[in-house]
């Protein structure tokens, strides 16, 4: 699935801009950054309602395509980090949970 139907089925707001036409294979949710590490990202994007720095730096270790904050807006250094390490930065009105199921209805699984 494109990163641009993700954004798409989960109505979410563009805060740094990216490649919007990569095909993302499978999804993170979490809230734990040492779980995210963990595991594979290969055309993965991270789903999580932590909005600080830090999330931006693990998305770069593990080489997300993408960060989506469910129900949450980032800070200015968030945006800013995201936009100098070519991440796009997203974010949703739906919660967590809300983010995944809709996600899966429309073939998207998480890893």
């Amino acid at each position: 699935m494109k990163l641009s139907e993700i954004i798409r089925i989960l109505s979410a707001k563009i805060h740094a801009s990216g490649d919007f036409d990569i095909l993302i294979h499978s999804y993170k949710a979490s809230n734990l950054l040492s779980e995210i590490l963990r595991g594979p990202a290969d055309n993965s994007i991270l789903l999580t309602k932590l909005d600080n720095i830090q999330v931006i730096r693990t998305a770069e270790i593990t080489d997300m395509r993408a960060v989506i904050l469910a129900h949450h807006i980032p800070s200015d250094e968030m945006i800013q980090m995201a936009a100098n390490s070519r991440i796009p930065l997203l974010s949703t009105k739906y919660q967590l949970s809300q983010c995944c199921e809709l996600l899966q209805q429309y073939g998207l699984h998480s890893w």
